[in-house]
């Protein structure tokens, strides 16, 4: 992923937060997980309901903050002042695939079978960011999608300084209806707005 690799994230960086995103996601039972030969995880597709977000406890991976934060701030349109009701958006938000299934259509073929599952337990929406252009270009399959927000790395400042200023590209965040005769219009009968 650019932008962790741009962190130089190590293993130990990233591990208590991978245990406590897995945690989640087992207890969400919304994600998909495609599994090899020998039973080894070649690609995954996490998805939470939007009305329940992971919250992350920085104090265990420090170093990861600034991608939370960018991942805030590219979240921050579409979610400010929002109460999401359950079980109406799906948040896909992390993917990956093994470098070596890479270019054969692994993600393409998860990430349909993982938004079929999500519109069959009734989510009219998927709501996903992407830091990765490689992942954002799944957008393409959808009728319709609208883009929510944009951030362009070397613009994102992060306590006076740019943590991605030598990452090319931007994030994105974008909303998608996924069951059948859902419109953008009805999106907004998904929540309620904070005063």
């Amino acid at each position: 992923e650019p932008v962790t690799k741009t962190l130089h994230l190590e293993h130990n960086d990233f591990s208590p937060f991978a245990m406590e995103v897995l945690q989640k996601a087992v207890k969400d039972v919304l994600s998909s997980v495609a599994l090899d030969n020998q039973n080894r995880v070649i690609a995954f597709i996490l998805v939470e309901d939007i009305a329940n977000p992971f919250t992350p406890n920085l104090s265990r991976y420090p170093k990861m903050r600034p991608v939370f934060a960018l991942l805030e701030a590219l979240d921050k349109p579409f979610m400010k002042n929002k109460t999401f009701f359950t079980g109406k958006i799906a948040h896909f938000w992390l993917a990956a695939v093994a470098e070596e299934y890479m270019g054969h259509g692994m993600f393409t073929e998860l990430d349909d079978a993982t938004i079929q599952m999500a519109a069959n337990k009734g989510f009219d929406f998927a709501y996903a960011d992407f830091t990765n252009p490689i992942s954002e270009k799944i957008t393409r399959q959808f009728k319709i999608i609208k883009l929510c927000n944009k951030s362009h790395y070397d613009n994102f400042m992060l306590e006076n300084k740019k943590p991605f200023k030598d990452l090319e590209g931007d994030a994105a965040a974008y909303i998608a209806a996924i069951r059948p005769g859902v419109k953008l219009e009805s999106l907004s009968s998904c929540y309620t707005i904070e005063s």
